[in-house]
């Protein structure tokens, strides 16, 4: 059936304030009971006694004017004891104030909370008890810290959890808390890894506050600080940069433990991002029972076991920030001033540090491993080398425990880390001076001013591990047939094992001294005094990639994957493209030659897809100002060649290239992003 356009109802004019209309914004105005308006006057007609005049009120009420009836409450109200005034303020109570945390399941309260960031957090937390007991939730805060783009070593969280619940068996901490009947059925949200939450109790019963206050845990599961209520930190002991939680002029807050409670920062390979390792458990004065009662620790009510504090270390790292940044820091130097005759008695020329330890090489020949703690020599120095200790590496892990040492003598010692014993020579690795050293797990990389760089094995090779290399071909001059009986040779046992630190590949391209080099994975990536970065596929022994990066030698390199960032003797610092090998940073400021570089981008879990949308975004944008007319694609090159400085600017004049998977700069997690 059609209908004519004469016949069509004309539309009425919409009301954009009826309330049929409005946008559900979570709260209206509007009554609860809303009626159509009437004829006051015939209805007032209709009210035959004053008994009436409750239920025609409630019948015609929405008639009369707003402020009609603000008047008629306001003096209803006046005429009401204040008992009869609490009971309504009680009844009104549902409609005005609407907790969510009361009504929603659990693992939906935590999956909001769990879009808020850290400023947001603290208002909740401001708001009431329940929800300040659900915002110490320890999943929340753990989430947080790994989305300020900071790293944790797990397996140093395991074993110190493990050693922590170790100690609290023969202390007997808490007494509470180890009631086996202590909140049954309080259900536990927990954040998976994938970021879903998931309930691990059957149901959900909702304790009271002083219930779960007394615990000290959040409402839905175990508690996020072993403190007791009265020595909960306040709502803002989280310090947001440039936030006005911050008290003025208060960069540290006083009134947290010394600084053996203090995260530290821990590097496990040079060149790589600082870690935060674990504070040591017990101070030579700490009992155990002050310990366990450390802010480090949460007593996990579903667990029935000490899990490390999140809040707490996320609180602890911020402040750590925000100290370096206000120039709130102290320096110390080795050797310790009272005990100088420990220092070295020549220029030193290497050093890597990590929490507890620093090893430094110098010209005289020798190494020294400090303590960080007491500034002083951990054992005498040691000797061997013949010449300058112009590179080294160490890992004092008990399951490494290796120190790595090149020389100018062209040797590469292996030392016992913990006993400082020579546990391997390598007697002329190189034909001149080792000037780097690198290895991980399966591999020592090595290399020298001869241009070359060699690798070497560090756990017994069988064929078919990777770095063993093809089986050897046989040549036999007389033809043979031989006839196939089914069963094939395993190499593996039949060729020779290639025993720890043999040479497995040599690297050569370079066309002067290799200055320094990095390894991640499968990749090697090394500068030169040639000026160039090459990408070296270690296993097949390739290079892949090859990039003219100064005007003159390079010095030092950081290498993340994503990002490659060079330092030169032409002043320069540069960030590079991995994938593509574009140049997407240049930076200028240093008025001499930079010779050692370290590079931290601060990546989010998903900044490498926000990096890489960002740049496309930029290439679109240069290439519509290049239709545009604004900028010369003629001119192109040439233009971009006498850009001598861009730090990261994404204006289409300014960018030095296009196509990358990194925006200028480098992406990352800006706010923590560091280059020194």
């Amino acid at each position: 059936m059609t209908m004519a356009k004469s016949d069509r109802p004309s539309p009425h004019p919409m009301d954009p304030f009826s309330p049929a209309h409005q946008t559900d914004e979570g709260y209206s105005e509007d009554p609860l009971n809303s009626s159509l308006a009437q004829n006051l006057p015939a209805n007032f007609s209709a009210l035959r006694s004053p008994a009436d005049l409750p239920s025609w009120l409630a019948s015609h009420a929405s008639a009369l004017p707003l402020s009609i009836r603000t008047e008629l409450t306001m003096a209803l109200l006046d005429q009401l004891p204040t008992s009869t005034i609490a009971e309504i303020v009680q009844r009104l109570n549902p409609r005005l104030y609407i907790d969510f945390i009361q009504y929603l399941p659990a693992e939906i309260c935590l999956k909001i909370l769990g879009y808020l960031d850290p400023l947001s957090l603290i208002s909740v937390m401001q708001t009431c008890r329940a929800w300040y007991d659900l915002t110490l939730d320890r999943k929340l805060w753990e989430r947080l810290y790994y989305l300020e783009g900071w790293k944790a070593i797990q397996s140093e969280i395991d074993e110190w959890e493990a050693r922590v619940n170790g100690l609290s068996g023969s202390v007997g901490y808490p007494p509470r808390a180890h009631d086996p009947d202590a909140h049954a059925g309080k259900a536990r949200a927990v954040i998976s890894d994938d970021g879903d939450l998931e309930m691990t109790d059957r149901d959900r019963s909702l304790p009271s506050r002083s219930d779960a206050s007394a615990a000290g845990a959040s409402i839905f599961g175990p508690p996020a600080s072993s403190l007791p209520p009265s020595r909960h930190a306040a709502a803002g002991d989280v310090e947001m940069a440039n936030s006005g939680t911050s008290r003025k002029g208060k960069g540290v807050d006083r009134g947290f433990p010394p600084l053996d409670h203090v995260v530290r920062a821990k590097r496990k390979e040079p060149g790589g991002s600082p870690q935060p390792s674990l504070p040591p458990l017990l101070a030579p004065d700490q009992s155990p029972g002050s310990a366990l009662r450390s802010t480090l620790w949460a007593w996990d009510v579903s667990s029935r076991r000490f899990r490390i504090n999140w809040k707490y270390l996320y609180n602890m790292r911020r402040r750590l920030e925000s100290n370096w940044e206000l120039g709130k820091f102290t320096t110390f130097q080795l050797p310790h001033p009272l005990y100088p005759e420990e220092g070295h008695h020549e220029g030193v020329y290497t050093l890597q540090f990590d929490a507890n330890f620093l090893v430094s090489g110098s010209r005289d020949q020798t190494m020294r491993i400090w303590n960080m703690h007491t500034r002083r020599l951990v054992r005498p120095p040691l000797t061997g080398h013949q010449g300058s200790v112009l590179c080294l590496q160490f890992d004092a892990d008990p399951a490494e425990d290796i120190l790595v040492s090149g020389s100018s003598d062209s040797d590469v010692f292996i030392w016992k880390f913990s006993t400082g014993e020579l546990v391997q020579k390598i007697a002329d690795a190189h034909r001149e001076s080792v000037l780097n050293v690198r290895f991980d797990k399966r591999i020592l990389v090595t290399s020298s001013k001869d241009k070359t760089i060699k690798i070497f094995n560090r756990r017994p090779l069988r064929y078919g591990d990777l770095g063993y290399g093809a089986a050897p071909a046989v040549f036999n001059p007389i033809g043979m047939t031989v006839k196939p009986y089914g069963i094939e040779p395993d190499l593996a046992q039949e060729l020779p094992v290639k025993e720890p630190f043999t040479l497995i590949g040599r690297l050569e391209g370079h066309g002067a001294a290799v200055n320094a080099i990095q390894v991640r994975d499968r990749t090697i990536v090394s500068v030169s005094g040639d000026r160039h970065i090459k990408v070296w596929n270690w296993p097949d022994q390739v290079c892949t990639q090859t990039i003219p990066a100064h005007d003159k030698g390079i010095a030092c390199v950081e290498f993340d994957e994503r990002r490659i960032v060079s330092g030169s003797s032409d002043y320069e610092v540069c960030i590079f493209d991995a994938p593509t090998g574009l140049k997407v940073a240049q930076l200028r400021g240093h008025k001499h030659l930079v010779r050692t570089v370290q590079a931290g981008f601060g990546d989010l879990p998903y900044s490498k897809e926000e990096d890489e949308a960002e740049a496309k975004a930029v290439d679109a944008e240069y290439f519509r100002a290049v239709e545009a007319g604004e900028i010369s694609q003629d001119n192109d090159r040439r233009s971009r060649r006498s850009r001598r400085a861009n730090a990261g600017s994404s204006r289409p004049a300014e960018i030095q290239a296009y196509g990358a998977k990194v925006p200028p700069g480098g992406g990352g997690g800006r706010k923590y992003g560091r280059i020194v």
